[in-house]
């Protein structure tokens, strides 16, 4: 029996079978039923039946049913979408309820929208009713009280609008009141409002194709002028200098901020009327047009870098409301990120046209990442994205200064997912009173912790790291960084490359386990680019890279061979860094390497003090760890050129990177020296014991134990060398004196 025979002979018998049975009905219709056959005809006589009920469920099932049908057959629509017209469209036009009123909405925009191809059945049904059917939606918009039945009538006017621009241009003062109601007034809901600015986004259509783009521009324009006088109005405590003009009416210029006045209540009135502004700039750059467009690009980096350039605390002359001041502070975060997005929006539009502009841009950003507050954490999250999108749009620029102080501000927000330092406790302290009882822990207490570390407790940090990832790889492949700062961001990548895939989903984010994933591709991606770098920082890095992919093999990422043995890169027009001046390993970091990593809040893992080891000053432990360190060190090493005495040595040893830095993990790196060491002539075995280095392994573990007295130890003689270097330590005799041999003796007198 076929489909359409059992429900009309069981489901659709009565009205009151077709309203219970009609989610069954709906699911189960597909177009394979609506071959040509007797019952057809049936079925559509009892879809009319339906829509002539006098029961409102009744129209509500035809109306659906009616749907469904002409979604499934174009040829029944074609024949059977008049009488369907005829009985929907009336209906707009009542006092129905709210989901007949949706069923017919629907029906109708699907009919006239799907017709476009049966030029008789427009001429005779789409246009004659297209007039009807967007008056009644605008009747809806403005005197219904239901807010989901509102937004259904807005989003199917603008379908339609769109679809017949030039049928709707009687009505376009009609279509642009009702947008301006539903954007005008302050407790409209969001929902409503989102569609009402895709509803205005679209009203230059109505104007044809050749003066699409001259009511564009004047709604940009109109639209631009609301905002700057919105901005000024909030800010109405604060001065202004970089608002050149002012709002003008008549010709004449006049201060919005005179007329409204002063007033709690306004600041959020005009704070709301700006966001909207901004949202209707931001639905216009991504509206369609026929023709080109003249996009006055200077007035919209100009309103963006105006809400980016606004402070909180700004000195002001003469006498400030408090609570006024307080209320346009507290909105400035929001002014930012309306600025941050209205900025990325007009960068993917303009691309390239937008250079001219990013020095300036750059400029805030860094202010705004430079402020020391409670919440910058959280705000600087719309200016990196900022960043990440200015800097993928535009080529490559030689904003060195800005660049580098950006990266020194962003590597902080990456060194959460590293591993924390645990503060040892002194085992004894000779300033300890007698009172006073060292706290005691049992073993493996931290086993019953309920509360774990997590790097990311909420949506937005997990999307500041992912932001702050893309900017730096960002500025290191299309900016010229100073060398300790990229060395500094390579050794971040390869130590997340390492550490990451031994941390659990769990320990990342609270919110989202697919965070981990993310952050673990972003960082894999960023390393097998460096092993492609044109400034060669591969050569040192391949093999912590390697290392790191084959422990990453089983979650099915694989190094890609092919891009490292075959870059397909063009040579280099100009010199670059060479891999010599980027610095991998602790060995090889000068002072402002080491001053720029503890800057970032990143310490060595090596660095750590071991609390098992640590004991009570004494001269034994001194010669002690003297003498294990010596032993460590088997090749000679050159000593400076000025005398350091075991006090100065133990100092710097016993200096350590604050308890709440972050370790960064060192692999320790044996390079050839340039020359052969000279030998150092010890005066006796207790000053060898005692006779500091010029340079210490970054690699070894070593316990600094401040002593109680100060030795004084007279430096060996020595000649100044060139460089200084450590040499592997060999286990065969090749260092030892060779024998001396007697030229005067002869094997022949034996």
């Amino acid at each position: 029996m076929p489909l359409l025979e059992t429900f009309l002979l069981w489901h659709l018998a009565t009205d009151d079978n077709a309203l219970v049975s009609l989610p069954y009905i709906y699911q189960v219709l597909s177009p394979k039923d609506f071959t040509p056959s007797s019952h057809l005809g049936k079925w559509n006589a009892r879809l009319n039946t339906l829509l002539h009920s006098q029961d409102p469920g009744a129209r509500w099932v035809g109306l659906c049913l009616a749907y469904k049908t002409c979604r499934c057959s174009k040829a029944i629509m074609k024949d059977s979408a008049h009488s369907w017209v005829s009985v929907a469209l009336p209906l707009l036009s009542r006092n129905e309820p709210p989901p007949t009123l949706k069923a017919a909405i629907r029906l109708l925009g699907y009919v006239f929208q799907r017709t476009t191809d049966f030029p008789e059945f427009q001429r005779q049904t789409v246009i004659p009713n297209l007039p009807k059917y967007s008056l009644a939606l605008i009747g809806i918009v403005q005197k219904s009280s239901s807010l989901d039945l509102k937004t259904t009538a807005c989003s199917a006017l603008k379908r339609i609008v769109v679809t017949f621009p030039s049928q709707h241009r009687a009505l376009l003062s009609q279509i642009n009141a009702t947008s301006d109601l539903c954007l005008s007034q302050e407790a409209s809901p969001d929902l409503l409002v989102d569609k009402s600015i895709d509803l205005v986004s679209s009203l230059h259509l109505v104007a044809g194709k050749v003066g699409a783009g001259a009511a564009w521009r004047s709604r940009v324009d109109r639209v631009l002028q609301e905002a700057s006088d919105c901005l000024l109005s909030i800010r109405s405590t604060y001065s202004d200098p970089n608002s050149q003009n002012l709002s003008r009416t008549n010709g004449t210029a006049h201060d919005p901020r005179a007329a409204s006045g002063p007033s709690m209540t306004g600041t959020a009135t005009h704070f709301k009327k700006l966001h909207r502004s901004v949202d209707i700039l931001l639905s216009l750059l991504k509206a369609y047009s026929p023709r080109q467009l003249e996009l006055p690009l200077a007035e919209l980096v100009n309103l963006g870098l105006r809400m980016m350039r606004c402070k909180i605390d700004e000195n002001n002359q003469g006498v400030v409301d408090d609570n006024l001041r307080a209320m346009e502070n507290a909105v400035t975060p929001d002014i930012w990120a309306l600025g941050c997005q209205l900025l990325v929006s007009l960068s993917n539009c303009v691309h390239q046209r937008l250079v001219p502009y990013v020095v300036a841009i750059n400029h805030i950003i860094l202010q705004r990442l430079e402020e020391k507050r409670p919440q910058t954490r959280s705000h600087a999250l719309p200016f990196l994205k900022l960043f990440v999108e200015v800097a993928s749009c535009t080529p490559v620029h030689h904003d060195d200064v800005h660049s580098n102080r950006i990266a020194q501000l962003i590597i902080p927000n990456l060194t959460n997912l590293l591993s924390k330092k645990v503060e040892a406790e002194p085992s004894g302290d000779p300033k300890r009173s007698k009172g006073q009882k060292r706290s005691r822990g049992n073993e493996g207490d931290e086993q019953f912790k309920l509360i774990k570390r997590v790097v990311c407790d909420s949506k937005d940090d997990g999307d500041l790291v992912k932001s702050s990832l893309d900017a730096l790889h960002l500025l290191v492949h299309r900016t010229s960084l100073q060398p300790s700062v990229r060395s500094l961001i390579v050794k971040l990548m390869l130590s997340l490359r390492l550490s990451l895939p031994q941390m659990p989903p769990s320990s990342i984010s609270a919110v989202s386990l697919a965070l981990h994933a993310e952050l673990s591709i972003k960082i894999r991606q960023i390393c097998l680019d460096i092993l492609t770098d044109p400034f060669g920082l591969g050569e040192q890095a391949f093999g912590l890279i390697f290392a790191a992919e084959s422990r990453a093999s089983e979650s099915g990422l694989i190094l890609d061979s092919s891009s490292i043995l075959h870059p397909r890169l063009p040579p280099l027009v100009k010199s670059h860094l060479s891999h010599s001046s980027v610095i991998l390993f602790s060995s090889e970091e000068s002072p402002e390497d080491i001053s720029l990593r503890q800057s970032s809040g990143i310490a060595q893992a090596n660095s750590l003090p071991d609390p098992s080891k640590q004991a009570a000053p004494s001269s034994v432990a001194l010669q002690a760890s003297a003498g294990h360190l010596a032993d460590q060190i088997a090749a000679p090493v050159v000593p400076p050129s000025f005398p350091t005495s075991t006090s100065q040595y133990t100092d710097r040893l016993s200096q350590s990177v604050g308890v709440d830095d972050t370790i960064m993990t060192d692999v320790p790196v044996f390079k050839e020296a340039p020359g052969v060491a000279q030998e150092i002539n010890l005066p006796s075995q207790e000053s060898q014991e005692l006779q500091p280095t010029s340079q210490i392994p970054t690699d070894t573990n070593v316990t600094a134990v401040p002593p109680r007295s100060k030795p004084t130890v007279q430096p060996a003689p020595y000649s100044r060398p060139s460089a200084a270097a450590l040499v592997p330590s060999d286990d065969d005799d090749d260092d030892e004196p060779l024998p001396e041999i007697n030229m005067d003796s002869s094997s022949e007198e034996e």
